[in-house]
């Protein structure tokens, strides 16, 4: 009865086990085979089947480069006649080959080869059960090498393909993130009396933040921002729906009238509802018209963050809430009239700024935590712009254009500074609406004539209605 090791006969084992070493030498066989690889095959490790051993002579290898070296791994003797030329040819062969070997030289020659991946120098004199485990070594891991060695071929297949592809989705991403910020205003309108400022960073190629600002006829100016739902294409994707949808005057005839912002939140919920396609997509915003004669400003908003009154460096919300946009059908969308004081700023943001700014210490996850830190951060934003403010007859005029856009890159400027601010959390959307003192109403429809020279000391000396009460 034949004895049985995992299912298979011993026999079988042995011969599955049994390796192939390739002895390279430049003497004669029997002695080479009598003085150095007897001793090597009577130290062969017991758990091993001895190996089928074929000598070869360097001439005789480097002759027939083309048919390889053949075996599970190479024995190289070498002595003083080994010539360096044939020395180098042959390493070259093996490590094309990738033929593992053990390289023995006699004892007290400087080494001719340094040791490399799959090249193990030795003496001559090395006990031979170390030559013998060492080459015993090399022979079993060839076929798990070689195994590897198929799957880098594959894998560097393969990432060649991916890296064709991924060129090819980011030359898309690139277009499409161009197409979306044509659709997005270039500069803001020069409207007298108020200046627009946003500051609009997407977390990706392209947003799921939607922002517009558009004059509506001679004395109103219709703003929103938008919230898609997600971030990257199919966000930025919903973001297209959002802004064909928002209809702001109803023409007839030679007649017009602005749509309230209630209604303009109306319709778009509408639409978005239409366009549901079986699939929940919903989004927020906040819509509102400024009337420029006397800074008047109605809001409504579908589920956003609230808009930011901030005077004196105090804050006030405006409640002018309502639900998320596309999710259910709604008749009404609550909104606020209000009038924007000389001294006071307006911001409207999206949900983004609430992981802008994490705590010094924060982690991957702790980053993507919500905070009030955008908040003291809108404060200074305020506080930078009044001090631009302008004053008449002690009574403040607004600020300058000037003195705004010294804010937002402030406010830019403290984005840039945060940890993980080249990978947002998410998009970011922020407008500011804010009196001006450097257009006056008579200027409207008059061309874009330059900003009128302000005297000097009647700007920031006089700062902000709080540092005037305090003079």
């Amino acid at each position: 009865m034949a004895l049985l090791w995992e299912g298979r006969p011993v026999g079988d084992a042995q011969a599955a086990s049994e390796h192939t070493i390739t002895v390279l030498h430049e003497s004669e066989a029997e002695l080479v085979q009598a003085q150095t690889w007897r001793p090597i095959a009577n130290a062969w490790p017991s758990f091993a089947a001895p190996p089928v051993v074929d000598f070869r002579t360097f001439a005789s290898v480097l002759e027939e480069r083309h048919h390889g070296i053949g075996g599970d791994a190479a024995l190289v003797l070498l002595d003083r006649n080994t010539r360096p030329v044939h020395l180098l040819r042959l390493v070259s062969l093996l490590a094309e080959q990738h033929r593992p070997a053990v390289f023995l030289r006699r004892a007290g020659l400087q080494n001719p080869v340094a040791a490399m991946p799959g090249i193990i120098p030795m003496e001559d004199d090395t006990a031979p059960v170390v030559v013998a485990a060492t080459l015993n070594g090399l022979a079993s891991r060839g076929p798990e090498v070689d195994e590897l060695r198929t799957e880098v071929r594959s894998l560097r297949r393969f990432q060649g393909g991916m890296s064709g592809e991924m060129d090819r989705l980011h030359d898309e991403l690139q277009l499409a993130a161009a197409v979306q910020m044509e659709s997005l205003p270039t500069k803001m309108p020069i409207v007298p009396n108020i200046d627009f400022q946003v500051l609009f960073r997407p977390c990706g190629y392209v947003s799921g933040d939607i922002y517009d600002v558009q004059r509506l006829d001679e004395h109103h100016v219709g703003f929103f921002i938008a919230d898609a739902v997600g971030h990257g294409v199919p966000a930025a994707l919903m973001t297209m729906i959002i802004g064909r949808s928002i209809i702001t005057k109803r023409v007839t005839g030679d007649h017009y009238e602005l749509v309230p912002p209630s209604d303009v939140l109306r319709n778009l919920n509408d639409a978005m509802l239409a366009h549901q396609g079986g699939s929940s997509r919903f989004a927020t915003a906040v819509y509102g018209v400024v009337d420029c004669r006397d800074r008047t400003v109605t809001l409504a908003s579908g589920g956003h963050p609230p808009a930011i009154r901030v005077r004196n460096g105090e804050f006030s919300t405006v409640p002018a809430g309502g639900p998320l946009l596309g999710v259910l059908e709604c008749e009404e969308f609550e909104q606020t009239t209000f009038q924007l004081e000389q001294d006071e700023i307006l911001i409207m943001h999206s949900d983004g700024f609430e992981t802008a700014f994490p705590r010094v210490d924060a982690d991957d996850y702790a980053r993507r935590l919500p905070t009030d830190h955008y908040l003291h951060h809108f404060k200074s934003l305020a506080g930078t712009w009044a001090n631009s403010i302008v004053w008449d007859d002690e009574a403040p005029r607004g600020g300058t254009s000037a003195g705004l856009t010294k804010a937002m890159r402030q406010l830019a400027g403290l984005l840039d500074q945060q940890a993980g601010s080249l990978h947002q959390v998410d998009d970011l959307t922020a407008m500011v609406i804010a009196p001006s003192a450097d257009r006056s109403l008579d200027e409207m429809f008059g061309g874009i004539a330059p900003s009128r020279a302000l005297p000097e000391g009647r700007r920031a000396s006089r700062g902000t209605s709080e540092s005037r009460r305090t003079a």
